[in-house]
């Protein structure tokens, strides 16, 4: 691979890993993008900083209505403010994971084992489609706005959106996901998540395209491929439950977050993104 200079890169968005501290839920483990391997061929000049946080929505990065992001879900809710003010003219590359917040993806997941135990096997998890869908309908916007505001903020800064891999094998083959009683993810609820998740991945790429800032999406749908959930040497944590006295059951955090593994292959998309833009790619002329 060739050598890429860079002067200063940010992380945004979105993150999710095993060990989460309180507050923000930073992950502890390497930036996706610089893993060992790579960050060889990668000279960071002015450094990295990340300022990605566990739950962030599109509204945490910026928000037109709201200069302190305050209706965002982590880093504006905290009092950091919008993830897009860390964002400056010296800012040559910014990489970001989000929207799978804002879908809502992890309380669909636990409202789906909840039914299941209030409802044994007479309700698919498919019975969330119209409302996921109007969720991943209403990111656009928001995610057009964020793109416009860091290309207002780092006019000459590559930005790098890296969509979802899909959690369940394609096609599915058993159930997987099997936490207390036996409460399992049938093979029709992983085909409908993994249905959605393309969904989410398409609408993120076509609201990159639609900002008209220039901004690049990777598409990270089949990333996972060959190691998605209960597979061996899986690429993501399986889901851990606990019992809760408000709600009856709950999936505790990290579950369906990428592994080790996981991030290291996302990695070497972001790498491969990185080391190799597209045609077209960048600031607008």
């Amino acid at each position: 691979m060739g050598s890429v200079r860079l002067t200063r890169r940010l992380l945004l968005g979105r993150r999710g890993a095993g060990r989460l501290p309180e507050r923000l839920q930073r992950a502890q483990e390497p930036v996706p993008g610089l893993d060992p391997q790579p960050q060889r061929q990668i000279h960071l000049q002015g450094g990295k900083q990340t300022w990605a946080c566990s739950g962030s929505i599109t509204k945490d990065i910026y928000d037109p209505n709201n200069p302190a992001c305050t209706d965002g879900h982590a880093s504006g809710t905290y009092g950091e403010g919008c993830q897009a003010g860390r964002v400056g003219a010296n800012t040559s590359l910014i990489t970001m994971s989000i929207g799978g917040n804002d879908a809502g993806f992890a309380d669909d997941l636990s409202g789906c084992y909840k039914n299941r135990i209030k409802l044994g096997w007479s309700k698919s998890c498919r019975y969330q489609q119209s409302s996921i869908d109007q969720k991943i309908a209403a990111i656009a916007p928001n995610l057009i706005a964020d793109l416009r505001a860091l290309r207002a903020r780092a006019p000459h800064a590559r930005i790098i959106l890296m969509t979802y891999p899909k959690l369940f094998p394609d096609p599915p083959t058993q159930n997987v996901g099997c936490v207390l009683a036996n409460i399992c993810l049938t093979k029709g609820d992983q085909a409908f998540y993994n249905e959605e998740a393309v969904k989410l991945d398409n609408a993120i790429c076509a609201a990159a395209a639609a900002a008209g800032v220039g901004a690049e999406c990777v598409n990270a749908a089949n990333a996972f491929s060959g190691c998605e959930l209960d597979q061996a040497n899986s690429c993501l944590q399986s889901p851990q439950t606990h019992i809760s006295g408000s709600t009856g059951i709950g999936t505790n955090p990290g579950s369906f977050h990428p592994t080790q593994k996981g991030q290291q292959i996302l990695g070497v998309l972001i790498n491969g993104e990185i080391q190799n833009p597209p045609p077209g790619s960048g600031p607008p002329s």
